[in-house]
């Protein structure tokens, strides 16, 4: 076997502490909950979690505000039936009264009847 030497390389990595990696491993489950699982001895193993604070990027993400979808201001000017929208649903196990297995669903966009 032929062996080239290689220059060393490094890999960046990130250290998560065990409080952190246990609260990933919870499924991102919030700090009072992990205190209640610790203060009832429901796991085995399970770090104190007294005056912690988790940093999870995950959780900070999910908690950031979005910005609603701009209400379109054309719908209220349109008139009564101008705009129909139509939906169908999928095949339903239970057949309906009549008989079908589908139904239609059409819904005026101007005054939202159904």
């Amino acid at each position: 076997m032929n062996f080239k030497r290689m220059p060393h390389q490094a890999i960046a990595s990130t250290r998560l502490t065990t409080k952190n990696l246990q609260h990933q491993r919870f499924d991102h489950l919030n700090l009072q909950d992990l205190m209640l699982l610790q203060r009832k001895g429901m796991v085995n193993g399970l770090l104190s979690f007294q005056n912690v604070h988790l940093d999870c990027d995950g959780c900070a993400l999910g908690k950031m505000h979005i910005e609603e979808f701009p209400l379109n201001v054309d719908r209220k000017k349109r008139d009564i039936m101008e705009l129909v929208d139509i939906d169908i649903s999928r095949p339903m196990q239970t057949r309906l009264l009549s008989g079908a297995y589908y139904f239609l669903l059409f819904t005026d966009d101007c005054t939202r009847l159904s």
